[in-house]
């Protein structure tokens, strides 16, 4: 007879689908513009990340917002899980 706690073992790491999302944004932010964000930073809604950051931060981030989308669908495997930064 299997115990409570192997049954419920599989939930133990369970994270919100919007953690999984801002770390994946905030490595390919990392890798392409090289400035550091934090998870604080990050407000993801329908497929829209909205940044609290300084301007110049948001700026660079935009100018090159079509490869860290890019870079986040590769990381997540699905081509459409974000479609904007603002």
């Amino acid at each position: 007879m299997k115990t409570l706690s192997n049954l419920l073992a599989r939930y133990a790491h369970i994270q919100a689908p919007n953690a999984t999302l801002k770390k994946a944004f905030i490595k390919a932010v990392e890798d392409v513009i090289e400035i550091t964000l934090t998870t604080q930073d990050l407000d993801i809604s329908k497929k829209t990340v909205r940044i609290k950051a300084p301007s110049v931060v948001k700026n660079e981030i935009r100018i090159n917002q079509q490869e860290i989308l890019k870079n986040v669908s590769e990381e997540l495997k699905d081509s459409n899980i974000l479609t904007a930064v603002f």
